[in-house]
């Protein structure tokens, strides 16, 4: 589902590659590799191998400029009862 995602969004612009890496323990390495403009990465909410990736990615000088976008999912408890209007 997020590759098709993906593939919709970036079908008309030819100037972009997606990778997919599927394990967070791998993706340090990829990203070192490649040193994308972008790194998407979901996650569980209280996936401690995500928190530590972001981690390295922010404090990596190397990969200072690389855009980092989360999307996280997985409460593990109920849901905030406000809600915005």
């Amino acid at each position: 589902m997020r590759g098709q995602l993906l593939d919709a969004l970036l079908a008309d612009q030819s100037d972009y590659g997606v990778l997919f890496v599927e394990s967070t323990e791998r993706a340090y390495s990829r990203i070192k590799q490649v040193t994308p403009y972008m790194v998407i990465v979901f996650c569980e909410i209280d996936d401690a191998a995500a928190c530590q990736l972001l981690s390295m990615l922010k404090t990596d000088a190397e990969l200072s400029g690389v855009q980092v976008v989360t999307c996280a999912s997985g409460w593990q408890t109920p849901r905030p009862s406000w809600t915005l209007q």
